[in-house]
């Protein structure tokens, strides 16, 4: 069953593409992936927002915007740009406010050796970190590694520099925020008014696609009226 929606446009997370969305999509007629841009020399979070949202402001009917992690950020920052046509806004696995950062976060906005892991290094330790992000499956830490090969590193560094200084942005739309219980990226204690999928983590699009999208059809059919998906049957 899909959920008769007005357009869904969508941002992946951070180096990562729109795979990520391969096992959530399915549940929406009318979905649209925004593909990331590379971002200028020193360009600001709201410049760049205001690129992204071009096919977004191009489109004439109503819509509904969904954000993962960075994509998340960076589809509250294209909020303020658009006219009211934007219907309401789904948040997954991501942050509303910079008092929702993890403690390493200002720590890294000082001393960003984050930086340092690039390029081949990066992919080698990829095993290594992945778990962190709720990562053990091979083929899943396959293809966050060819999603990541096939990232630009100016747009991996840009976006961790704008994460982990971001200030957060006044969300004014209905929304919908929906984070792993056992998200260790986005730690959940810190996380306010959202809906928390248990045993998820910060991979939590692709590893519990149904769960997530069974949450955005309760918030649909609560908000908009729009028909509930059912749950598969085992």
């Amino acid at each position: 069953m899909q959920l008769n929606t007005c357009r869904i446009f969508a941002i992946p997370g951070l180096g990562v593409d729109g795979r990520i969305y391969n096992r959530l999509r399915q549940y929406f007629s009318d979905f649209e992936l925004i593909e990331w841009l590379e971002p200028y020399p020193h360009e600001a979070i709201e410049a760049y927002a205001k690129r992204m949202a071009a096919p977004i402001e191009a489109y004439d009917d109503e819509f509904i915007l969904m954000g993962t992690s960075f994509g998340g950020i960076i589809m509250q920052e294209i909020i303020p740009q658009l006219p009211a046509k934007c219907h309401g806004l789904i948040l997954l696995s991501t942050l509303k406010k910079n008092d929702q950062r993890p403690w390493f976060f200002p720590l890294a906005e000082r001393l960003p050796i984050y930086q340092l892991f690039k390029g081949k290094l990066r992919y080698k330790l990829l095993p290594y970190w992945a778990p962190f992000a709720g990562i053990t499956d091979i083929e899943e830490q396959k293809l966050l590694q060819d999603m990541f090969m096939n990232a630009s590193t100016n747009h991996r560094v840009w976006g961790a520099d704008k994460i982990v200084s971001w200030e957060g942005q006044e969300i004014n739309v209905p929304f919908i925020h929906i984070h792993g219980k056992d998200d260790r990226v986005f730690p959940v204690k810190l996380i306010e008014n959202a809906v928390f999928i248990p045993g998820a983590g910060h991979f939590m699009l692709y590893q519990q696609a149904e769960a997530v999208a069974l949450e955005i059809s309760r918030w649909l059919e609560d908000s908009f009226r729009i028909e509930r998906l059912r749950p598969n049957k085992a």
